[in-house]
């Protein structure tokens, strides 16, 4: 249901300050033609270690800074304490003025500070910005489910982009400058296709509640949760369910994850507990989708206490164990010549 990326090895190259170029630029004269281009592999990042780093600090070079190539498309930096700045360069090397769009495409990031630095009479003009979601969605200058922020550059301009990532969420995600028509032509497809996902699981569980109601069969009631917590779920990680269902409710948006994890999981626990008869045919198995099943529903509540940082650690582990566990039970009754569990073994992968 959910995927918790590994920590990527990067290569480290030495950077050097600003304002000279450290690394190849961006060229837009393409942006026309292609719509987006991919900054991944230009990027290169430092990380805060005790003492906080200021955009200052950085252009007038007051604190030795370990600049390092991402050397990939995505950035995965997995869990950490601590602060990163990242930057790359641009080169307006088109005859015209462009208005671009710089897109951090992962939603769950809690602060995205991004400042763009370009050269006029001999100093700096800085354009900055602030998105993620610790800020309400409804006060972010682009209202999007991931950071963006319109640049911009004039023709024959050089820009240094630098932003500064804080977030207990895992620090990973792609970067991208878009034409800005292209970046909402995409968009309207991605909502177009998120829209029938949502249709399509909210009708089956509706149908299920539908079979709970008219047989009494607790098994239905449990996958109506399973569904549409798995709904919940991705409306989260795809920033959707913070941009329409609860804008303005930062505090929830920060815990939601853990919550509605953790109730899926409980729910899938019993789900398959009932659905595959394990206390008649498993019960050593039956006892431990009941220990699975109050556990997550202990992480529900105790999402609403404990620390963000230490509880999606938690939730990480059930995420793995439960639905592994139920998949391959489920499996195991398959073979064994269970009809029910190869219903279930399909619908499973289906997800």
């Amino acid at each position: 249901m959910l995927g918790l990326r590994l920590l990527l090895f990067f290569i480290v190259l030495s950077g050097l300050p600003a304002p000279i170029l450290a690394q190849a630029s961006i060229g837009l004269s393409s942006l026309q033609s292609s719509g987006r281009l991919h900054v991944g592999r230009k990027l290169e990042f430092t990380k805060e270690n005790s003492a906080p780093i200021t955009l200052d600090d950085i252009l007038n070079n007051k604190q030795p800074l370990d600049w390092q190539q991402v050397g990939q498309e995505t950035v995965n930096l997995g869990f950490s304490n601590h602060a990163y700045w990242f930057r790359f360069d641009i080169d307006n090397d088109s005859t015209q003025n462009q208005s671009i769009l710089i897109e951090i495409g992962y939603p769950l990031l809690d602060k995205v500070d991004l400042y763009s630095v370009t050269k006029k009479n001999g100093a700096d003009t800085i354009q900055s910005f602030s998105a993620g979601d610790l800020y309400p969605f409804n006060e972010q200058q682009i209202r999007h489910p991931d950071s963006v922020f319109p640049i911009q550059i004039d023709a024959g301009q050089f820009a240094r982009i630098y932003f500064r990532i804080e977030s207990t969420s895992s620090v990973q995600f792609s970067t991208n400058i878009w034409q800005p028509s292209k970046f909402y032509e995409n968009d309207r497809w991605e909502f177009l296709v998120w829209g029938i996902f949502i249709g399509l699981m909210v009708i089956m569980g509706l149908y299920n509640l539908f079979l709970f109601f008219a047989t009494g069969d607790k098994s239905y009631f449990y996958f109506v949760f399973t569904a549409l917590g798995y709904v919940g779920v991705e409306g989260i990680f795809s920033g959707t369910a913070f941009a329409y269902v609860w804008p303005e409710y930062v505090w929830w948006n920060d815990i939601a994850l853990i919550v509605i994890s953790s109730i899926a999981l409980a729910s899938l626990a019993r789900f398959s507990k009932l659905f595959l008869d394990l206390a008649n045919r498993m019960p050593k198995i039956a006892g431990l989708m009941e220990v699975y099943f109050w556990t997550c529903l202990l992480c529900t509540l105790a999402g609403f206490f404990l620390p963000y940082s230490t509880m999606i650690k938690i939730t990480a582990v059930f995420v793995a164990v439960v639905p592994i566990s139920a998949y391959s039970v489920g499996i195991y009754l398959w073979f064994q010549g269970l009809q029910s569990a190869r219903f279930f073994v399909l619908a499973f992968s289906f997800f």
